[in-house]
């Protein structure tokens, strides 16, 4: 079977070795062809219940409301006990990453202030998922029918309920501010449900509004707006209203409009009409955001997992960039250097067609190249972890396709592939690359464009190849606790004959990626050449728990791996890993390259490389309900 593609997290000079001092060597793999996925995923994630009850913390709690006593020990339940994750060696309560070229903890966003000029307080509702229908039936029975039946009913609610992961629904009491924070059923004055909805736009979906006295709809609403304009990353709200009033003008079923009108009052437009499976009619409305100080601020976005991911690949190098810190083609990330790889394969494959079309010698000049491609196969049968390393990257180049394109439904995801032709333009690509959206801020503090374009002006390459990989992805299932500690539910577990431990397989908010966790508590720790074969090996012979006696694995704190750049010098990489070019001819500014047959690079192949992983909960969820096992 053909190994999955793996993206060593923040491996930059032997992270992963951190990593597996951490007890978690964590890679990311695509399984967009289930084919080749290490073992067999089931078709629902497995349900997590979390073992402590989520408390709202004191940022978001009113000052009337005293704060809860702190958690007790969880109860170790068979079957859904959390694997409990060893703390990294550069944990983030304050403990320092003593590797040269540690780069600083990523700075995380910090939380906005509550809104505090709207006539309601929103207070999280402290039950269970299993006892918030009763919560719910009490309270409802409170509120006029009319209003009741204009938005989700507790049906549709316990169907969102099935969601633990960003898309979770949050549920708060609404209560009037002279009163004071409701928090039982027969106190508030209202009740919302929302959630947030990550597609082509990320919107927030109000799921449920309402209230006991119809006189308190705008200023509740006014409340829900901005509080969800505050803690979301959202550019609308988007709520439906049913069909279930009868409109006295026509005669015909349709929405509340009195209820209506308060919506309308608050900005919210018509956006489209829905129907369900079961017949029912729904009118959805949307209120865009807008500039402040109308309404707040965007926030910034809060992911569970960051992957960062970055090579420079300078090929004809005609300077130098002082002394190299790696040998090590595999010593950033395989996937990338796999993927660079294929777009020097596909720009030599063009080189030829251009020089076949100038000189007439199609059949010798094809070949020559067929005989490049030719040597690649049974590559992992090479004996050393280095050489194995190099194979491997050889052979993830080839399941792939021109720059980088998928064949055959195998794809990397989040990875863009670039390439220059000449020192000038190589520039130019380093510095738009690494300032691009998105990207430069997550590789923020590692000092990279001095280190990195400083490295490719000195170095003059003749041809460059920049390759990054950016992934920011929530958890499938996640819960937070007071103590700083995060459990993220499994999504399915294997056994390794060649590993004493458990292979945990986690979701993802992407439904085609997964992070699989490798534990390597009290074992040697591979070498940064060594442990892309071994976590090869380990993913290959692993098959599916019957019966898992985990749920979770629990993290005690959130954490960064981050590495500034490191430059790799690799001497036998035109024969090793086939890469034919021309001596001289080639290149120079302006200038393409055209490749006689058999013609390399004399100078040795360069490598720039830095990465960049945090680890954590992801956006704050304090109105987010927990499952039953959680004890307080």
């Amino acid at each position: 079977m053909v190994p999955p593609l793996l993206l060593a997290s923040g491996a930059g000079q032997g992270p992963s070795v951190d990593l597996a001092e951490a007890a978690a060597a964590t890679y990311i793999a695509s399984h967009r062809a289930k084919e080749q996925a290490p073992v067999s995923l089931p078709s629902q994630p497995v349900t997590f219940q979390p073992l402590q009850q989520h408390r709202q913390d004191d940022h978001f709690r009113p000052q009337e409301q005293p704060p809860p006593q702190p958690a007790q020990p969880p109860l170790a339940t068979p079957g859904t006990l959390p694997y409990q994750v060893p703390a990294p060696s550069m944990e983030a309560r304050g403990a320092v990453d003593t590797h040269p070229l540690a780069g600083p903890p990523k700075v995380r966003p910090q939380r906005p202030a509550p809104p505090d000029a709207t006539a309601f307080w929103l207070s999280p509702i402290l039950v269970t998922k299993e006892s918030a229908g009763e919560v719910f039936s009490q309270y409802i029975s409170r509120v006029d029918p009319r209003i009741a039946k204009s938005m989700d009913g507790w049906e549709r609610l316990e169907e969102a309920l099935e969601d633990d992961g960003v898309s979770a629904p949050e549920w708060f009491w609404l209560s009037r501010r002279d009163k004071g924070p409701a928090q039982a059923e027969t106190m508030a004055d209202g009740l919302v449900v929302f959630r947030l909805q990550r597609h082509s736009v990320t919107f927030g979906q109000l799921l449920h509004l309402s209230v006991v006295d119809e006189s308190f709809v705008d200023d509740a609403l006014e409340a829900v707006k901005a509080w969800m304009f505050t803690f979301q990353p959202i550019k609308a709200i988007r709520t439906t209203l049913w069909f279930n009033d009868t409109n006295p003008d026509t005669g015909k079923i349709d929405v509340n409009k009195q209820f209506e009108a308060h919506f309308m009052k608050t900005r919210f437009k018509w956006f489209t009409l829905c129907n369900t499976n079961g017949g029912v009619r729904g009118k959805t409305l949307q209120r865009p955001r807008g500039e402040p100080p109308d309404d707040p601020q965007v926030p910034a976005e809060s992911f569970g997992l960051e992957v960062c991911l970055g090579q420079v690949w300078l090929r004809g190098c005609r300077g130098s960039a002082g002394p190299t810190t790696s040998t090590s083609c595999a010593s950033s990330s395989i996937v990338l250097s796999s993927a660079a790889l294929q777009q020097f394969w596909t720009r030599d494959a063009l080189a030829v067609q251009q020089a076949k079309e100038a000189s007439g010698e199609a059949k010798e000049l094809a070949d020559a190249h067929a005989a490049v491609k030719e040597g690649l196969g049974g590559v992992c049968s090479l004996a050393s972890s280095s050489s194995r390393s190099l194979g491997l990257t050889k052979a993830l180049a080839k399941l792939l396709g021109p720059a980088g394109v998928p064949k055959r439904g195998r794809s990397v995801p989040g990875t863009i592939i670039q390439a220059a032709d000449s020192p000038t333009a190589g520039l130019e690509l380093v510095r738009s690359g690494l300032s691009a959206e998105g990207y430069s801020e997550a590789i923020r503090g590692l000092s990279l464009q001095e280190s990195v374009t400083g490295a490719v002006e000195a170095l003059l390459p003749e041809e460059t190849v920049l390759a990054r990989l950016h992934l920011s992805l929530d958890w499938m299932g996640v819960s937070a606790y007071q103590d700083g500690s995060f459990e993220v539910a499994l999504q399915a577990v294997g056994n390794c004959s060649r590993h004493p431990q458990p292979v945990f397989y986690v979701g993802t908010g992407d439904e085609e990626v997964f992070v699989v966790v490798i534990p390597w508590t009290g074992l040697p720790l591979p070498d940064e050449e060594a442990i892309y074969v071994e976590c090869t090996d380990i993913l290959r012979a692993t098959v599916p728990m019957e019966r898992s006696p985990y749920q979770a694995l629990r993290f005690p704190s959130e954490f960064d791996v981050r590495r500034k750049m490191a430059s790799s010098s690799l001497p036998d990489a035109p024969s090793t890993l086939e890469l034919p070019g021309a001596a001289s001819g080639a290149g120079g500014d302006g200038a393409s390259p055209t490749v006689p047959p058999g013609s390399v690079y004399t100078s040795p192949v360069q490598m720039l490389h830095f990465s960049s992983l945090s680890v954590g909960p992801g956006r704050h969820t304090p109105g987010k309900l927990p499952g039953s096992n959680s004890v307080s």
